[in-house]
């Protein structure tokens, strides 16, 4: 609520055009439900010159709330490929291994497996390149789900304990909450939940 209400101050202003261009390229967390971002999301990149590295960030974005709180799969992956091309154009590798990520999470919403599977590995290789940790973290949430549901619980626990070490070496509240719900996910699809919580409770 707090960006949206920074971001829908600064658009009418031109003085705080740049301070617009900011936000709308900052990464945004994921609010569920129905936001004013799509649409203050649009108006800023027309403030923009098309095909600037400013329109990747804000296109990723719009990708990104479109594909999960406006169920636009469709129009997300539209703006996601128009992102991917300024980011490889520009060779912008943290923008494509964002554009991989948020593209993989509308993959994944919408049951589109192997596109997400695709992406989140594309964007692994490109994080561990980078050693980028926390990309390394969002590609790996995807694989782990993808590969249990795959029914390839030894992928999955390998991505899991990697999580893990990688959270607690960021000592990020989310992600350590993420990887080890994760692990007792999987410790529970395996029947051996009991064991795990006697495990982490002797950590």
């Amino acid at each position: 609520e707090i960006y949206t209400l920074s971001l829908h101050d600064a658009l009418p202003i031109s003085i705080h055009t740049r301070r617009a261009v900011l936000l709308a390229a900052h990464p945004i967390p994921l609010v569920y439900g129905p936001t004013g971002v799509p649409r203050l999301l649009v108006r800023a990149l027309d403030l923009v010159p098309p095909g600037s590295l400013d329109a990747g960030w804000i296109l990723a974005n719009i990708g990104w709330f479109a594909g999960t709180n406006d169920g636009d799969y469709e129009g997300a992956n539209r703006a996601f490929e128009r992102a991917l091309d300024i980011a490889r154009r520009y060779e912008d590798r943290a923008l494509e291994r964002r554009i991989l990520i948020q593209a993989a999470r509308v993959d994944w919403w919408h049951l589109q497996l192997d596109g997400s599977v695709a992406k989140s590995t594309r964007a692994l290789e490109l994080a561990q390149d980078a050693g980028d940790q926390q990309a390394e973290l969002y590609a790996r949430a995807w694989l782990v789900r993808e590969a249990a549901m795959r029914g390839s619980s030894s992928e999955a626990q390998a991505h899991a304990a990697v999580s893990l070490e990688l959270a607690e070496r960021l000592r990020e509240r989310y992600w350590l909450a993420t990887a080890r719900v994760n692990e007792f996910w999987l410790a529970y699809a395996a029947g051996d939940w009991m064991n795990r919580i006697g495990r982490a409770s002797c950590r």
